[in-house]
C-alpha cells in the first residue's frame, strides 16, 4: 500500500485542547485543518480501517516570507531553492495534526499503526505555495 496526498494551505500545527465550563474541546483551527485534510486523503485513496504496521511521511512547506529570515545564510536564501525552516511552529505537533487527520479518513484504524515518522520542515522554492505532503507506505 503506497498513499500519497497533496493538502493545499498552510500547515497547522496540533493546538492543546481547550477547557470551557467543564468540557474540552479541539480548538477550531486545528478541527478545520484536519477536517479539511481528512477530505483530500480520502479522495486520494479507497483504502479504510487499515490495520497494519505503517510508515508516515510528512512534508510541511511554508511558502518564503517576503523577507529574509536572519538566522538563514544570504547565499542559501538567494538559491532560490528549497530551505530549512527553524520558526515555530514546532514539527512534532504539524505531525500530531497529520496523523489525526489520517485517522479521521478513516484510513487507518488507529493512529497507532504508524511506526515510522519522516518529517521536514522547510521553506519552499521561490513561487513555492503553503501545502503538507503526505506519503503513507507499508513497512
Amino acid at each position: 500500500m503506497k498513499i500519497e496526498a497533496l493538502i493545499a494551505g498552510r500547515p497547522q500545527p496540533k493546538e492543546r485542547p481547550r477547557h470551557n465550563a467543564g468540557r474540552v474541546y479541539t480548538p477550531a483551527k486545528t478541527r478545520n485543518w484536519e477536517t479539511a485534510a481528512a477530505l483530500q486523503l480520502k479522495s486520494a485513496t479507497n483504502v479504510r480501517g487499515y490495520a497494519a504496521p505503517v510508515g508516515v511521511r510528512i512534508i510541511a512547506v511554508w511558502s518564503r516570507p517576503k523577507r529574509r529570515p536572519s538566522s538563514i545564510d544570504p547565499a542559501e536564501w538567494n538559491d532560490g531553492g528549497r530551505i530549512w525552516r527553524t520558526a515555530t511552529p514546532d514539527l512534532d505537533n504539524v505531525e500530531k495534526c497529520c496523523n489525526d487527520a489520517i485517522q479521521l479518513a478513516g484510513v487507518l484504524q488507529d493512529d497507532r499503526f504508524v511506526c515510522l515518522i519522516e518529517s521536514t520542515k522547510l521553506y519552499g522554492a521561490i513561487g513555492e505555495t503553503d501545502h503538507v505532503q503526505i506519503q503513507i507506505f507499508n513497512l
